[in-house]
């Protein structure tokens, strides 16, 4: 009894599997078999016109290389140097990893007079002003560093 039920549940099985086979879409390397309605080729057909009219009358292939190949530029003001005017030594600049664009520097304060250059860290973003007063001969140091602007285009 149990031998029949298996028999019976497998041939079940093969036939189900070989209606779900005739009414499958059998694609070889892109060519549709010849099992497919004139439906759906026609429905193809409609497909890649309407891609084609969008893109221009490009080809897919043509379109997303183009794509791929533009990208957005737009014009921004942003700091394109930076200059130690007087106080100041500059010894690290940031850049930004998109643009490749200077973001910040780090400088050492330094007195005029008499050449010593502190051990601390300044960052500037921009124009920057302040005073230092020496360890060394005590005297009060104008510190200015000034960054050049200018428009630039921008990846986005």
């Amino acid at each position: 009894m149990k031998r029949r039920m298996f028999i019976a549940a497998l041939i079940c099985l093969t036939l189900v599997l070989l209606t779900a086979c005739e009414n499958s879409e059998m694609k070889n390397d892109g060519i549709v078999s010849s099992d497919v309605s004139s439906e759906s080729v026609t429905e193809q057909q409609s497909v890649s016109e309407e891609m084609q009219s969008a893109d221009g009358n490009l080809s897919d292939t043509d379109s997303a290389e183009q794509f791929q190949t533009e990208e957005e530029t737009r014009k921004a003001y942003v700091i394109v140097s930076f200059q130690a005017v007087e106080g100041a030594a500059i010894y690290d600049i940031e850049y930004d990893s998109n643009t490749r664009l200077p973001v910040s520097c780090r400088f050492h304060k330094k007195c005029e007079s008499c050449g010593y250059v502190s051990n601390s860290n300044g960052q500037a973003r921009g124009n920057f002003t302040t005073s230092y007063h020496c360890d060394k001969c005590g005297n009060n140091q104008h510190v200015e560093i000034t960054a050049s602007f200018d428009w630039v285009d921008v990846r986005d």
